[in-house]
């Protein structure tokens, strides 16, 4: 057993060194290949190289050197030129837009208690028509330049102006939420000025003071503007808000009220009538409350008939009648044209 097995390992031994000697005999060879390639190439690159032309490397004095950075094409500087302008016209218009922005926060935020000129024009408008506020626009040496026109109703419990309508060029227009769709600014062809307000459908709480205000952009805004102050008086005719039944049944001795009131501007006027005739104060018929009320106490016969209120003022009048009858009794009506009595 132990010389068979000392006759495997010396088999397998040899097997081994055969083995590295002919793997290093083969690396031997490929060093040798690769050697001759690398000697071969050399040779190759370095004839190559001698049968060239020399060339002249030229040589920059250092006083003469440029830098290649600061040299731009020309259509290079023309873009860079270009867009320097809209650079700066982005900018231009930025400026102007906050320069607007910042002028109409002044001017809405604006609560100084202006003092009313003895000129000022007083109007008077009927309720639910419209009125043109008729300012101008006086430019500096007559020179055209931009402004913002505005409009300000002066607040009566406060005192303080109120920014109705704001108008600069192109922009879009601001208009108080109560004034929306009732105010406009005149076409510059009419007759007016070219800072007036048209306003629509006229309500009774449009009363009161308004100013017209140009603001020149090239000036301080605290520095006088040019404008006009208004007073606008807003007239109504007289309509009923409180009427007497049309017909009141009473028996004799009772006691009634009739009461009748009006609004409008100025304040209705408030008449009463017994069957077309001034109705005559006496221990029982009595007119108290501004006209409003017609007090019958203690009803007689000749208290019975027709009593007329008649609202009226400068815009106008209306009426009402009311018909005091017996409980009971008979009422004679008067047939509507082309109808039948009862």
């Amino acid at each position: 057993f132990a010389t068979n097995n000392n006759n495997y390992y010396k088999n397998n031994n040899n097997d081994c060194y055969t083995t590295t000697t002919t793997e290093n005999s083969n690396n031997i060879n490929q060093q040798a290949i690769s050697q001759q390639a690398v000697t071969t190439k050399t040779t190759t690159i370095s004839k190559s190289l001698s049968n060239r032309k020399s060339t002249k490397i030229p040589t920059i004095d250092e006083n003469s050197k440029i830098n290649q950075s600061s040299r731009e094409p020309a259509h290079n500087k023309w873009a860079s030129s270009n867009n320097n302008n809209k650079y700066s016209n982005s900018i231009n218009r930025w400026q102007q837009t906050h320069q607007f922005i910042i002028l109409l926060l002044v001017l809405l935020l604006q609560t100084t208690h202006a003092n009313i000129p003895e000129d000022a024009v007083h109007i008077t408008a009927i309720l639910g028509e419209g009125v043109i506020f008729n300012c101008h626009v006086e430019f500096p040496n007559d020179h055209p330049v931009p402004y913002v026109l505005q409009w300000d109703k002066k607040v009566s419990e406060t005192g303080s102006d109120l920014p109705i309508y704001i108008w600069y060029e192109s922009y879009p227009e601001h208009i108080e939420e109560g004034y929306k769709g009732r105010v406009s600014r005149v076409s510059q062809d009419s007759p007016f000025g070219s800072a007036s307000l048209n306003l629509t459908n006229i309500k009774e709480s449009d009363q009161g003071w308004y100013e017209c205000k140009v603001v020149f952009l090239n000036r301080d805004p605290k520095q006088h503007k040019n404008g006009t102050w208004f007073h606008l008086d807003v007239h109504a005719p007289p309509r009923f808000s409180v009427t007497p039944e049309d017909i009141i049944y009473v028996n004799l001795g009772d006691s009634i009220i009739l009461n009748c009131q009006a609004d409008g501007t100025p304040t209705p006027e408030i008449l009463w009538y017994k069957d077309a005739n001034p109705v005559d104060p006496s221990s029982t018929v009595g007119i108290f409350n501004d006209g409003t009320e017609l007090r019958i106490s203690t009803i007689r016969h000749e208290d019975i008939g027709e009593y007329t209120c008649i609202a009226r003022n400068g815009e106008g009048q209306v009426s009402h009648t009311a018909r005091v009858i017996i409980a009971g009794g008979a009422v004679i009506m008067q047939p509507a044209a082309g109808g039948k009595g009862r």
